[in-house]
């Protein structure tokens, strides 16, 4: 008796890329808050809460301010990415507040969100690369 398996493409609800990196984005900020909680306690939750809220509060501003259209040509909000800054914010967090270590997995996770923001055509990357840049800036002059 013969088998056979036939290679369709996939899916109508396969996940993309896009769709992991909307899932990372809250996933990273996420771990940071947990570890913050986990090792400060009260202290450590405020300071990554007013972390992330300063970071969404900036690039909210600068989208505003920039009116940049996106790739796909839907919205004029494209610069800089929310997404990437959520995530890095997270990642940035974890290594000024504990170590470079502890940073390493939620850095690579914030590296896939902003590359699939620019996979999904819903930023330049230069709109990603200015988010790295500017939080290492920081990072500098915080840590």
């Amino acid at each position: 008796m013969l088998l056979s398996v036939e290679l369709s493409p996939l899916p109508s609800h396969a996940r993309t890329m896009k769709d992991y990196g909307d899932d990372l984005r809250l996933i990273v900020p996420t771990w940071a808050f947990g570890l913050a909680i986990a090792e400060d306690g009260y202290t450590g939750m405020r300071q990554f809460l007013c972390s992330l809220i300063s970071s969404q509060g900036i690039v909210e501003w600068l989208k505003g301010v920039t009116r940049q259209s996106r790739p796909n040509g839907v919205g004029e909000d494209s610069f800089p990415s929310g997404h990437a800054a959520g995530a890095f914010t997270g990642a940035m967090f974890i290594h000024c507040r504990y170590s470079f270590q502890q940073a390493l997995v939620p850095y690579w996770l914030s590296i896939f969100v902003a590359a699939s923001r620019v996979e999904a055509q819903k930023h330049y990357p230069r709109d990603v690369y200015c988010i790295v840049l500017c939080f290492r800036c920081l990072h500098i002059f915080l840590c």
